[in-house]
Formats: C-alpha cells, sequence, structure tokens
C-alpha cells in the first residue's frame, strides 16, 4: 500500500503539475514528509487521506488505486449481464439467471447506477418475455393497455421501483434514458398521474441536443448536424404516422390505415430523393411488413407478398452496411451526414419471425391464413438465401 501509495501521490501531482511544496503547504506537513511517501520510505496518518484526496479532486478510493479496479468489474458485471440477456432473444432462456447475476452484483455494489440499470432494463425485458404485452380497445374503440393485467406483472413492477431510484439518484447522462423508460412502464400499468407528472419534467420546446448542436459549429459541420436533426426529426414523423394510425384504428376502416403507411412510404421515397436510404432501410423493412399485413387484410394477397419482398430488400441493403465503413447518405441536405454503421441488427432471417412488426391489438388473427398460402413458405426461403 505504501508504495502504490506513494505511486499515487507523485503521478497526480505530475497530472496537475504541483510541487511537493504545494502539496506539503496545501495539507500543513514539510515538503520533506511528501518526498518521504513519494520514495516509499512512510505514509501519511489516516487522518490526511481525505485532505489529499480532496486537494486532487478525487475519491479515497481513486487516491488508493481502488477506482480503477471498481470499474473493470463493474464493466466486467455489464459485460456479462448483456451476454446473458442476449441468450434469450425474446425466448424465455437465461431471464432468471441474468437477473439473479446483477442482484448479487448490486450487493458488492450497492447504489451503482449502472448496474441498476441494467438490472430495470432486464426485468422490463422479462416482463415482456413472460407476460407479454397486452394491448386491447376501449369502449370508444380506441388503442388502450390492459393494465389491470400488466400491474400483475412482478418483472415490471420490480423494474419500476428499480427505475424510481435511479431517477432520484442518477447522473444526468443517465437521467433522461431513466425517464424514457419509466414513463413506458408507467404507461403499460395504468399510472397515467405519475405518467403526467414525470413528462411534465421532460424540456418544453424543440431545442433537444440535434436541435443546439447546429449552433455549435458553422459551414460544413453545420450542415452535418442540421442533416442528423432532419434524420431525427422525419423517423419521428414516420414513427408517429403509424402509431397515431394505431390508436384510432378502430374508428377509421382498413383502407386508412393502409393508405397511411402508403403514405409514409412514399415520404420517405421523397425524403431521401436518390434511394440511398442508410440507416432508414430499417424502418422501411417495418413499414413494409406492417403494409404486407394490411395489403392481405384487405383481399390484396400479390401487393402483400410484393410488399414482402421489398421488406426483405430493404433488410439485405441494410445488414450490407454492417460492413462498410465511410458510408455517408448523399441525398443533397443530408451528404455530409455519415451512416451509423454500429450495431445494425436487421437480420433478413428473422423476417418471418418478426412479421408484421408493429403491435396490432385486434381480435381477428390472419397470421394463419396468409402463412397457409405457398408464396409464404418460398418468401422465407429467400429470407435464409
Amino acid at each position: 500500500m505504501q508504495l502504490e501509495l506513494g505511486k499515487r501521490i507523485r503521478e497526480l501531482r505530475h497530472r496537475d503539475g504541483r510541487t511537493q511544496e504545494d502539496l506539503a503547504e496545501a495539507i500543513g506537513v514539510t515538503s520533506q514528509a511528501i518526498s518521504r511517501w513519494e520514495a516509499n520510505g512512510g505514509y501519511p496518518d489516516m487522518e490526511m487521506i481525505p485532505s489529499i484526496a480532496n486537494y486532487f479532486g478525487i475519491t479515497i478510493d481513486e487516491l488508493f488505486g481502488y477506482e480503477n479496479d471498481r470499474e473493470r468489474k463493474i464493466d466486467a458485471i455489464i459485460e456479462r449481464s448483456e451476454e446473458l440477456h442476449q441468450v434469450d432473444q425474446g425466448k424465455d432462456e437465461g431471464v432468471d439467471e441474468c437477473i439473479s447475476y446483477l442482484r448479487d452484483a448490486l450487493i458488492e455494489f450497492p447504489g451503482n447506477e449502472r448496474i441498476m440499470m441494467r438490472l430495470a432494463v432486464v426485468l422490463r425485458d422479462a416482463g415482456f418475455v413472460r407476460y407479454g404485452q397486452h394491448p386491447i380497445w376501449d369502449e370508444n374503440g380506441y388503442f388502450a393497455e390492459d393494465v389491470e393485467l400488466h400491474r400483475k406483472n412482478e418483472f415490471w413492477k420490480e423494474a419500476i421501483k428499480v427505475f424510481e431510484k435511479l431517477n432520484v439518484t442518477a447522473s444526468e447522462k443517465l437521467l433522461h434514458d431513466v425517464r424514457c423508460e419509466l414513463l413506458m412502464l408507467y404507461d403499460l400499468t395504468g399510472e397515467y398521474d405519475k405518467a403526467k407528472a414525470l413528462a411534465l419534467t421532460f424540456p418544453a420546446g424543440n431545442m433537444n441536443r440535434a436541435a443546439a448542436l447546429t449552433f455549435s459549429a458553422d459551414g460544413q459541420k453545420r450542415v452535418e448536424y442540421a442533416g442528423k436533426r432532419l434524420i431525427s426529426l422525419f423517423e419521428e414523423l414516420i414513427e408517429q404516422m403509424v402509431s397515431t394510425a394505431q390508436l384510432c384504428k378502430k374508428n377509421f376502416d382498413d383502407r386508412t390505415a393502409l393508405e397511411t403507411v402508403q403514405n409514409a412510404i412514399k415520404l420517405s421515397k421523397e425524403f431521401f430523393t436518390d434511394g440511398n436510404f442508410g440507416n432508414f432501410h430499417g424502418t422501411l423493412v417495418t413499414l413494409y411488413l406492417y403494409l404486407s399485413y394490411l395489403q392481405w387484410r384487405e383481399g390484396m394477397s400479390d401487393d402483400a407478398f410484393a410488399s414482402l419482398d421489398l421488406a426483405l430488400d430493404h433488410a439485405k441493403s441494410f445488414q450490407a452496411l454492417a460492413d462498410k465503413r465511410d458510408a455517408y447518405y448523399t441525398t443533397p441536405l443530408l451528404r455530409f451526414v455519415a451512416v451509423e454503421t454500429v450495431g445494425i441488427i436487421r437480420d433478413p432471417l428473422t423476417l418471418a419471425e418478426d412479421w408484421p412488426w408493429w403491435v396490432i391489438p385486434d381480435p381477428e388473427d390472419i397470421e394463419n391464413d396468409i402463412k397457409s398460402d405457398p408464396r409464404w413458405d418460398a418468401w422465407v426461403k429467400r429470407t435464409k438465401e
């Protein structure tokens, strides 16, 4: 401990450009004492440790070199939990092991926000896997959640408790994500008063990070930031179009929902004028999957399978981006925006399982009907090629 502590004090002095005399004067000892500590000839009295840590603006753990070990352990815990979480892939595998692992980690590192966040997210996903989401139509034909059923979801109950703790203690970096997750769970469980109170803590207006960044540069860089904001706004617009059609679906005919999705696709082609959709290929996959469902309901079976083929085309184009480096959008307004190729997971192999993607709270299930068509098996075969 003496050697490491003395070495650490010397490293911190050099980091901050301080002399032995500077430190000695600040903590009330002689410069010779500092020299002895750094040469492994002794170590400070324990009552001096807080003053030394405070002088360098670090914690006592960091002064003794424990913080790096601590962070390495926490990094390993997060990495292992992610591996366990990936095991289930929407199936009931690895759920209990992952939750138990993270609970044990919190015994070793109580209150650590990264581990708490991971546990809350895993619990959230476990709730979907074990109990599922159960959307319904209310008495007026509008979309609603079966909150009475959702409130029995033990995983969501625990996830809410963890997120609520984080909402009080989390760092600014994590707080927005915590509140978004909590807002969703409040909605699913019918805690609308809490949801409204939480929603009012979100900043008003449209000066989000993407908008603010357009003021942080000029020239080409500003055009890049503006392009990123455009993409973000457009993605939100398209998702909101389809989501709103979902919310009102019982109050207009299926043709209106179908036309809404078609309009969303048309807008996408007009936005990405040269057909270079970049990451938006992933959104187009989901749009075409959902469109095929609506077309089949309308008796447009040929169109439905044409949409499935287009979904597959976009999935392959999206997946191909994962192998590219330095890819950029080429539509004029977006030409300085890089395509994000990290974390692409839209695998064509899963399209048949994802179909029709958007949640359809409807008692009429056409899945068996469309899958009995010989063209379905042929399409699924193409997704495996």
